[in-house]
């Protein structure tokens, strides 16, 4: 039941956030083109501040509500799980108007003081509904994720991409004939857009799911606010973590462009380079990341309930499918981006295929950012909140010096920021791995759960290679490239259950297809049953 509902949830999530990830590219393929580099870099400015903004206002609410409501659900409490979000909800009401107010009016102290763009205000403020709208939003994620019904998550995640893609499309659009500033700030309105749609969803669903009554009411809560005084306890520790990030990436927009300068590039060409690593190759790598973040929100709550009831067997088996599933989902990731890394970004970003050299080098950083979110999850579940944010901050510094160092050396250039990210990213996870190790006990067969994985991707990656190699002759690049990843996903999945690595068990938790993938694969023997 525990490894249905972790592979369930995980496989909702999944799906939900690569559907909004595709959405997230159309959005960047168009929106260049429509405004023009200029509005490209108001827009870029003012959504920079509104993430960290954003980070203060809601980062681990929902963490911290599905772990609350989860620890209730699992003694049968469900009249305090339901006054924990509602209280929840109130507090996130306040905080997320504060800093939507805080954002609309200090707009032009924000565009000129931290952006050096006094233009920016306009998108800032057009973004700054936006923070109360996500805050809501999220608390609600953080109840259904606590019921383990992540298919509402889900949902919500892709409605809300949808619209967002659609609103920053056509107001940018609807806003351009009078000039770049307003077309910035009619993008940044999108993001409204999109919040808006997905806290309308997920409000029907609440006003009309059936909750769980029962007369028995165990009052682990004292008060309001000692339900807020959790909640901040366990989301404090997320929100610094989730900061380091969005903080670096503003330092580190300045020492990147600043570095490459002094070694010897013009300002057109730092920019350049840097909008290649940012704006095009970091997108990419998040792209197989977000199954890692899907796991680790399926994670909390299952972790949580398991420790709460002191099942340590049951714990010990969650913990490792999911490292399993990170490094089935991640090797394969590395493998493809690293042999298709020309072909993909050609296939995306046709005008801007130098984008190609910093994927290559940031290819291996999935497989370590897919674990990272998994043993970030595992250790918030056994309320070890404050570990993986010291993990992170660790591989942060790692990332600044690393940085800073190699990226003015001309031979490397762009490609020392990209090694400085792999760093940080081996970093932090090689600590998470070592601090849940203190409470897990690993189970790994290192030839099945890591080099047949290996394998597989290689012969894949080889195949996928070669098979791109020999139809652009014929067909072209765009073709060529869906093809050779196409047939990739074939190789690697049939190597797989060769390779007797995915157990025909494993294939029926899939929702609704696995039982059917299994039969289908049955029929040509590609293993036993």
């Amino acid at each position: 039941m525990q490894k249905d509902s972790l592979v369930k949830g995980t496989a909702a999530l999944s799906v939900g956030m690569l559907i909004a990830k595709v959405f997230g590219l159309i959005y960047r393929l168009i929106l260049p083109n429509m405004i023009g580099t200029k509005a490209m870099g108001l827009y870029g400015m003012a959504y920079s501040v509104y993430t960290i903004l954003l980070t203060v206002s809601m980062a681990g609410i929902p963490v911290a509500i599905s772990k609350l409501i989860s620890n209730e659900i699992a003694v049968n409490n469900y009249k305090n799980a339901l006054k924990v979000f509602k209280t929840a909800f109130i507090a996130i009401s306040l905080t997320g108007l504060i800093f939507s107010i805080i954002l609309f009016f200090g707009a032009s102290f924000f565009a000129e003081r931290i952006t050096g763009d006094s233009r920016a205000y306009l998108s800032l403020r057009a973004v700054a509904p936006a923070i109360l709208l996500v805050s809501l939003m999220s608390s609600i994620r953080g109840y259904f994720q606590g019921l383990r019904k992540m298919t509402y998550t889900a949902v919500s995640q892709l409605l809300e991409q949808l619209f967002r893609v659609f609103g920053i499309i056509l107001f940018a659009f609807l806003l351009l004939p009078y000039g770049e500033t307003y077309a910035a700030a009619g993008a940044a309105f999108g993001n409204v857009l999109g919040a808006f749609v997905g806290l309308l969803y997920l409000s029907w669903n609440y006003f009309n799911i059936e909750f769980p009554k029962t007369d028995q009411l165990v009052p682990n809560f004292g008060s309001n606010l000692e339900i807020i005084k959790q909640i901040f306890y366990l989301s404090f520790p997320i929100i610094i973590g989730n900061l380091i990030m969005p903080i670096m990436n503003l330092i580190d927009a300045t020492v990147v462009v600043n570095r490459l300068i002094y070694s010897g590039f013009s300002q057109d060409q730092a920019t350049t380079m840097f909008a290649h690593l940012t704006q095009y190759a970091n997108p990419l790598i998040m792209f197989p990341g977000t199954l890692g973040m899907a796991l680790a929100m399926s994670l909390v709550p299952v972790v949580s309930e398991n420790y709460t009831q002191g099942d340590v067997d049951k714990l010990n088996f969650i913990a490792n499918l999911s490292l399993r599933l990170s490094i089935i989902i991640g090797v394969p990731s590395f493998i493809g981006l690293l042999f298709l890394a020309g072909p993909i970004v050609t296939l995306i970003f046709p005008n801007d295929p130098e984008a190609s050299i910093p994927l290559r080098y940031l290819s291996p950083v999935v497989v370590f950012l897919i674990i990272k979110f998994a043993t970030t999850g595992i250790l918030q579940g056994l309320e070890k909140t404050m570990v993986p944010v010291r993990n992170l901050f660790k591989g942060a510094i790692f990332k600044f010096i690393i940085t800073f160092l190699l990226t003015s050396l001309p031979v490397l250039n762009i490609r020392g920021a990209a090694i400085g990210t792999l760093v940080s990213y081996i970093v932090a996870t090689a600590f998470n791995l070592k601090d849940v190790r203190k409470y897990i006990h690993f189970g790994f067969s290192v030839n099945k759960d890591i080099i047949k994985p290996l394998i597989a991707s290689i012969i894949m990656g080889c195949i996928s290679y070669f098979t791109y190699e020999f139809l652009i002759q014929f067909i072209g690049t765009r073709f060529s490239t869906l093809m050779a990843v196409i047939i990739g996903v074939i190789t690697y999945s049939i190597l797989m259950l060769s390779l007797k690595v995915v157990t025909t068990s494993e294939i029926e938790f899939i929702p609704k297809v696995g039982p059917k993938i299994v039969r289908l694969l049955n029929k040509f023997n590609y293993f036993k049953t």
